[in-house]
């Protein structure tokens, strides 16, 4: 009884940093959640600042990363209009962290918020550098704040998700965003489906992102069952890409049938229609230079006689090595 009794005891100590863990849950936010930077010219670097807040009374350790930004930040009614000069642009490479990952800890002087007064906060610097070929328009940078508990304390403990910190700014220039499709082409066939190649060209002056959407394919008086979309590409300024819509075999034969495509590039739509030849799945053939010759037509000696030369051999050399060891 004394074991079983020293046991449970050990068990309850044990367990109760566990609980005691799995009852907090540390609040994190960010303030404020929008950086208007106003314009910034080519070549131009400058520094940004935020605060990451918490009501913990610990140390935790925030992880900062920054991202290509959302275009749902364009919903907000104050920037809705600016939508139509935003470049999608990639621009994650343009921040530099200072510090990173950097500690969120109690401070001396406390800050004033909604949810009274706190002392876990930090003035967050990131570097901004727009390089010297930057499209004009619109830029959106995501900043992610990962806050976490230090290796050894995180047992049990809830951290709540951070909302990003957007900074936006404008490149001087003209930001156009145009596009067109230039043709559709039947794909490579594969055991997979029919594909059709939507080309779409970026006709502007800023990065578009574009997926072609209500894909049909009409053969004889009916279409597909269902409009089928591609995945979404981003496409710089003159460039041409294929947006790949696979189709069952099902619901397409072979023979050339009229294709209707749009392609959404979020500010505008492109659409076209066009005769598209879709062909008969041909096998891949075996590569000539690789010749197979059956072993059920190969004679058994041709096995047989090398390992007969091999024995002889041997054994003509032994006979030597006698020989020689009687003459010295």
């Amino acid at each position: 009884m004394i074991k079983i009794h020293f046991l449970i005891l050990i068990f309850v100590f044990t367990a109760l940093p566990c609980t005691s863990h799995a009852a907090r849950e540390y609040q994190v936010g960010v303030s404020p959640p929008l950086l208007d930077l106003g314009v910034l010219e080519r070549g131009e670097e400058t520094v940004a600042e935020f605060f990451i807040i918490t009501s913990s009374t610990e140390d935790l350790l925030v992880r900062l990363e920054a991202a290509r930004g959302m275009p749902d930040f364009f919903g907000k009614p104050a920037y809705s209009a600016l939508v139509h000069e935003y470049s999608e642009e990639d621009t994650s490479s343009w921040v530099l962290f200072p510090s990173n990952p950097v500690v969120l800890a109690p401070q001396e002087n406390s800050i004033d918020t909604l949810s009274g007064a706190l002392r876990g906060w930090r003035k967050i610097n990131i570097v901004i550098k727009v390089p010297e070929d930057a499209e004009p328009g619109y830029h959106l940078i995501s900043i992610h704040s990962a806050p976490y508990v230090p290796a050894g304390k995180a047992l049990g403990v809830n951290i709540v998700a951070v909302s990003p910190v957007n900074i936006v700014f404008r490149v001087p220039g003209d930001a156009i965003r145009s596009g067109q499709i230039l043709d559709m082409v039947a794909g490579r066939e594969s055991m997979g489906g029919r594909t059709v190649n939507v080309f779409f060209k970026n006709t502007g002056t800023v990065t578009i992102s574009a997926m072609a959407e209500n894909v049909e394919v009409y053969v004889g008086n009916s279409s597909t069952d269902k409009p089928r979309f591609s995945g979404q590409q981003y496409i710089s300024p003159g460039s041409t890409q294929a947006l790949a819509v696979v189709f069952d075999y099902d619901e397409i034969s072979v023979g050339t049938h009229e294709v209707f495509s749009e392609v959404d590039y979020m500010t505008s739509r492109a659409s076209k229609s066009a005769d598209v030849t879709f062909e008969e799945l041909v096998q891949a053939e075996p590569s000539a230079s690789v010749i197979k010759i059956p072993t059920s037509s190969m004679p058994w000696w041709v096995f047989i006689v090398p390992i007969i030369l091999f024995f002889l051999v041997m054994y003509s050399r032994r006979g030597e090595n006698r020989k020689q060891h009687k003459e010295s």
